[in-house]
């Protein structure tokens, strides 16, 4: 089973890490502190599999993008093409003089 922790960025891209890489990052962190590296792997991964909130608690507030951008996989796209005919009505809009 693949497990993939799923964040959607502003513009609607959804990327899964995969959570092997945030209970890898938790376990290390604590490993040098003393403490057990596979318990903690295990205890991130049961959070992960009983959708706990420490789980994302750790991945959001101890590690950065930069951690995990190279392990995330584009999982899905929210880009969708526009309803012109709306945005035509209902859009903002700006007067704008361009030199041309």
């Amino acid at each position: 089973m693949k497990r993939l922790y799923i964040v959607t960025m502003a513009n609607g891209d959804q990327y899964g890490v995969p959570a092997e890489v945030i209970a890898d990052n938790y376990a290390k962190h604590y490993e040098i502190r003393g403490e057990d590296y596979q318990e903690n792997y295990d205890a991130m991964i049961y959070w992960f599999d009983t959708n706990d909130f420490e789980f994302a608690d750790w991945a959001k507030n101890n590690m950065d993008w930069s951690d995990v951008k190279d392990r995330a996989v584009l999982v899905g796209s929210k880009k969708e093409e526009p309803d012109f005919e709306d945005g035509w009505v209902n859009g903002e809009y700006e007067y704008r003089k361009v030199e041309q």
